[in-house]
């Protein structure tokens, strides 16, 4: 028997909240130095070492409360509201992340612009 497909939604969207709480930490946890690929990718934190670090664990942390703990929840609530591939409460629950990561980028530039 097939699991039903709220269970399935609940745990990918889990998943995505573990994601970005892999994501976050390090960042968090200023384990990341100036790169090309990984960290806040806004022009403002490649100034110096110093704002990198400051961009950047501000960044991890908003990650982790904006994006991983809401998206987690979302996650949860997927479990118990009965749902089918075709009603609208998938696109709902996906765009909450989305929503979240959006107000990310936002916060963060602010942020930059004090520095």
């Amino acid at each position: 028997m097939p699991l039903p497909f709220n269970i399935i939604f609940g745990l990918l969207i889990i998943g995505m909240s573990i994601v970005f709480t892999v994501l976050a930490l390090p960042l968090w946890l200023r384990k990341v130095p100036m790169n090309q690929w990984y960290g806040m990718r806004i022009p403002k934190a490649f100034e110096s070492n110093e704002k990198w670090y400051h961009i950047n664990e501000y960044g991890g942390k908003l990650l982790f409360y904006l994006i991983a703990l809401p998206t987690f929840a979302t996650g949860i609530v997927a479990f118990v509201i009965p749902m089918r591939p075709e009603s609208a409460w998938p696109m709902v629950l996906i765009n909450i992340p989305i929503a979240c990561i959006i107000v990310l980028i936002i916060v963060i530039y602010r942020y930059a612009k004090q520095l």
